[in-house]
């Protein structure tokens, strides 16, 4: 992986720490956490070691920094749908959260990384639990507008619908870093609607989106 540009001198310091992590964040999605080093990251990063350690005092600390980056990430690119509603801003949820970009699929290379970790280390594990609940919120925050306003069927279940959602979101992520071919665009969107449809009708049939055999 090339190196990146490091923030210049009259960028502020949360910008050169922001980037430290970002990188620290890219290479683990690609190596693994036995990949990464404070070297390797500076490196790439575009600066010295010292730089690093004068903003992370080791590796342990700098891959927790990751660990919450690529968590608040998805609430980061969201913000931008304050405008959008219901199944609307529903919609966009799980555009920013299926591995739609090259970006978002990295994101999930590195949660995988991390739900292993976090078996071992209580930190990471609720981090990534505290950042889920908030995905959790923010699906059923969606989910509750459609309901009230009439876009989901009454017979769906707000609360329950809003966990299967992130349940089946998390499942399809962790599948796509094993196929090539259900990350594509037209599989990811497929699932989109299956979901949308279900929400909207109520019932099961509304699953039936597409050709499997052609869109996975």
């Amino acid at each position: 992986m090339t190196s990146m540009r490091f923030p210049k001198a009259a960028d502020t310091k949360e910008m050169r720490r922001n980037h430290i992590i970002d990188t620290a964040t890219r290479l683990i999605a690609r190596n693994g956490l036995e990949g990464v080093s404070v070297r390797k990251v500076a490196d790439m990063a575009g600066c010295s070691r010292g730089l690093v350690e004068h903003y992370f005092r080791n590796k342990a600390e700098l891959v927790v920094e990751a660990n919450r980056w690529v968590n608040t990430a998805y609430l980061e690119r969201v913000s931008s749908l304050r405008k959008l509603s219901g199944l609307a801003l529903l919609e966009g949820q799980l555009h920013n959260l299926l591995p739609f970009t090259d970006e978002i699929l990295d994101e999930w290379r590195v949660r995988s990384i991390f739900f292993n970790r976090g078996s071992a280390d209580q930190q990471i594990a609720k981090d990534s639990n505290d950042s889920f609940n908030q995905v959790y919120v923010e699906i059923w925050d969606a989910l509750k507008y459609a309901s009230a306003h009439g876009e989901i069927d009454p017979s769906v279940p707000v609360q329950e619908a809003s966990e299967l959602i992130l349940l089946f979101v998390i499942g399809i992520a962790m599948a796509c870093l094993l196929s090539e071919r259900l990350r594509e665009r037209r599989p990811l969107e497929r699932r989109v609607n299956m979901i949308l449809g279900m929400l909207k009708s109520g019932d099961l049939s509304a699953l039936r989106v597409g050709d499997p055999s052609v869109e996975y």
